[in-house]
């Protein structure tokens, strides 16, 4: 039966390996609380079934390899069910005080079988390692009583402050808590094979596929929101009030300077089907294409401010790809917060950069400034978290602001030349 075991064991601890490996090679995995200690888990998962395989199939003739390994193993399963415990307190969001008696008692209910298990290596009466197998004595009861009692407290929390997940993850843990007492029922009755090691791996197994549907789920929720926010960063482009203002300013215009009417109109023209065009893109779009959507933005507002806004541009790359609407909403904060809101004339510069490991775009005023120390509803960086979100998603990119009141504003995109996939 040892043999038996020990297959099973590797077997299982090359599936918590492939797991291990796909979860740590997913970036989505981030996005979900919680994440670092699932690898953890399943790091000390692995740990437990190899030495546990590797001591019933390659060691039962030395019986010193054989007792270390195997405790080896039995400290691991401990160590996995401590930080189980922790994945259990995160994923509830306890409160800090129930989440630090939780972690201190599953501490020392896990940490009494350590300590026994070590001394049972010298002196053995918990697990005969001549025979390898249980003594059906006090402290061997003593353990299965302890490791009930964790398993009684997990459920006792789902069932307390289960409301903060959802019903599908309330009922998967539940079930997979109750696996150890098959597994304690199990071992008591049947002789030979021990189920608690596979059953430890199933627990695993199950709580993985739930991890998982759930980071499916969380990237699904940030793609649509996504999506919302797209969409409104679009129709922003257009709202009522601009094209009110672009209008009005072009109503006048037909009697000072026909020509000019004209070249607004046709500005006009191109910059709506610059915009209607972007609004079918789903990815990402060329700089240039970007740029030239500013520029005609930008021509639009000089012809109502005239002189009080100035805008310079100093494009050095533009052989890059950046998604659509991330640098015309930081251009129209500057012209918005900037020369709508003063009389005195200032500038905007527009630039682009190309370093060994990234392409910067950076649009930069010397007009009012904020503080950036405020919270959002009262900065003036209003599309700001819009930008953020869709450069993280689409080209792995960051924003980042600098304003101090009176000293204008300087924003940064930041584009990684090794694209991250989401």
């Amino acid at each position: 039966m040892g043999i038996n075991n020990g297959v099973v064991d590797l077997i299982c601890a090359c599936i918590s390996l492939l797991l291990f490996i796909s979860l740590l090679a997913s970036p989505q995995r981030l996005r979900l609380r919680g994440s670092n200690i699932v690898l953890t888990v399943i790091a000390f998962v692995f740990v437990m079934l190899v030495c546990d395989g590797a001591a019933l199939l390659f060691l039962t003739g030395n019986e010193t390899l054989f007792g270390i390994t195997e405790t080896v193993s039995i400290v691991a399963s401990y160590a996995a069910e401590w930080f189980f415990a922790m994945y259990l307190t995160v994923l509830l969001a306890l409160p800090f005080a129930l989440k630090r008696l939780v972690l201190w008692g599953m501490g020392a209910v896990c940490g009494i079988p350590v300590i026994l298990y070590a001394v049972n290596f010298a002196y053995p009466f918990l697990y005969d390692l001549a025979e390898m197998q249980y003594i059906s004595d006090v402290g061997y009861w003593i353990l299965q009583v302890l490791n009930l009692a964790c398993i009684v407290a997990a459920i006792l929390l789902l069932m307390l402050k289960g409301d903060n997940i959802a019903l599908r993850d309330r009922i998967l843990l539940s079930v997979t808590l109750f696996l150890p007492v098959t597994s304690f029922v199990w071992d008591s009755l049947v002789p030979g094979f021990q189920s608690r090691y596979p059953l430890v791996f199933i627990v695993l197994l199950v709580n993985y596929i739930r991890f998982i549907l759930s980071v499916s789920e969380s990237a699904q929720k940030k793609i649509n929101q996504l999506e919302e926010k797209r969409i409104k960063a679009s129709l922003e482009r257009i709202k009522p009030h601009y094209i009110y203002n672009v209008l009005t300013s072009i109503y006048y215009l037909c009697d000072a300077d026909t020509e000019v009417a004209k070249e607004a109109i046709s500005l006009f023209s191109d910059y709506l089907r610059g915009i209607f065009d972007l609004m079918q893109e789903q990815t990402t779009i060329p700089f240039a294409r970007e740029l030239q959507t500013v520029k005609n933005y930008v021509e639009l507002e000089q012809m109502r401010f005239g002189d009080n806004i100035r805008v310079w541009y100093d494009i050095d790359a533009d052989k890059f790809d950046i998604p659509p609407f991330t640098v015309q909403p930081l251009v129209e904060n500057s012209v918005r917060h900037g020369a709508e809101q003063s009389d005195v004339p200032g500038e905007i510069l527009i630039s682009s950069r190309e370093t060994e490991t990234e392409f910067l775009v950076i649009v930069r005023d010397d007009f009012e400034g904020f503080d950036t120390a405020l919270p959002d509803k009262e900065q003036k960086a209003s599309a700001k978290d819009y930008i953020r979100d869709i450069l993280e998603i689409t080209v792995g990119g960051t924003l980042t602001i600098r304003s101090k009141p009176g000293e204008g504003t300087v924003s940064i995109i930041s584009i990684p030349k090794k694209i991250k996939k989401s």
